[in-house]
């Protein structure tokens, strides 16, 4: 009688044992790659032979150097990117008891505003959001490129240097033990998928069996090279997840519609709510070297020329234009020290 007491004991306790569906979860990601396939795929396009060698066109202003060498050297730096991951570490809690999506309104709109019923999950960016890619910005400076170069910038990652901020890492480890799905939502393209992988997996990210939960640049039909708007692949996680928290170092990685004046930027934030979000939801990272905040102010000059007239580096003086045109102030004569100096 006793092994049949002891097999009985054993069911009653399984059966009292709160059971798991570890497939769920995985089905829900594979929904979400689903969702993001099933838009059009950027083209497939040569890799570029790595010589790093630029036209003569493309020699780099002066002024092109401080945000990387901030980025590179500044204590500054590493201590803005560690309060923001601990700044959200603080956050974490109450995100993950808000049932709503950490989207956008408009994207809220379309999704839907509540992710109740939903398993919690975090989108992050890559590029200067989590992985440091300094030494490549400083390679583009000694070898005088002006603009971001997307053939070198994939070169770069093949050689899988970058390194992860351990903020980011220590923060995204936490988050996972907690429960919570990261998405990993990069630009990069798919075709860089196994070298990318490999750097996350190196650099000690949460990151599922065959990178199940790293998204490339797969959207824009028509583009030849796939649209960089994030907005549908957020909205494919956010389909089967509730958002709780999106990082980035880019306007881009919160909202789409980001290709605009830097005012209608500014507008852009506050229609879409975004104002209420940043430092409780949404995270952004520190990034003075590039990006689409570079591109606003290069292509919408701050004066009367037509902004289709594209000149970089005109157009992007024009911003300070107010400030350094300004009449100089009146000598003062009353014994100060302004007036002796």
């Amino acid at each position: 009688m006793r092994p049949v007491l002891l097999v009985s004991l054993l069911f009653v306790l399984t059966a009292c044992v709160p059971r798991t569906k570890p497939d769920a979860l995985a089905l829900r990601i594979s929904a979400v790659r689903d969702c993001v396939a099933a838009a059009p795929a950027p083209a497939n396009y040569p890799i570029p032979a790595c010589s790093y060698q630029p036209s003569a066109e493309t020699f780099l202003p002066k002024n092109g150097t401080m945000g990387a060498v901030w980025l590179q050297q500044a204590i500054e730096s590493d201590a803005t990117i560690q309060s923001v991951y601990q700044g959200a570490a603080a956050q974490l809690e109450a995100a993950l008891k808000d049932p709503s999506q950490a989207l956008a309104l408009s994207e809220q709109t379309k999704v839907g505003a509540t992710g109740k019923g939903k398993p919690a999950a975090i989108i992050v960016d890559i590029d200067e959001t989590i992985l440091d890619n300094d030494a490549f910005n400083a390679r583009g400076l000694r070898n005088r490129l002006t603009t971001f170069n997307e053939a070198y910038f994939e070169c770069w990652g093949d050689e899988k240097k970058a390194k992860a901020y351990p903020a980011a890492r220590e923060f995204l480890t936490a988050a996972a033990k907690r429960g919570v799905t990261v998405f990993f939502v990069t630009n990069r393209r798919e075709d860089q998928r196994a070298p990318v992988v490999q750097t996350l997996i190196a650099e000690g990210f949460p990151v599922l069996d065959g990178g199940a939960n790293v998204i490339f640049r797969g959207f824009g039909a028509g583009e030849k090279d796939g649209s960089k708007e994030k907005g549908p692949r957020r909205m494919c996680v956010a389909q089967q997840f509730r958002v709780a928290m999106l990082f980035g170092d880019n306007l881009g990685d919160f909202v789409d519609g980001v290709d605009v004046s830097p005012q209608q930027r500014v507008d852009l934030v506050k229609t879409e709510q975004g104002d209420t979000q940043w430092g409780r939801r949404w995270f952004m990272l520190p990034n003075p070297a590039y990006g689409s905040w570079v591109s606003a102010l290069a292509k919408f000059r701050n004066d009367d020329q037509d902004p289709t007239k594209f000149d970089r580096e005109r157009n992007i003086e024009t911003w300070v234009d107010d400030q350094l045109d300004a009449p100089p102030a009146e000598p003062k004569t009353d014994g100060s020290f302004e007036s002796k100096h």
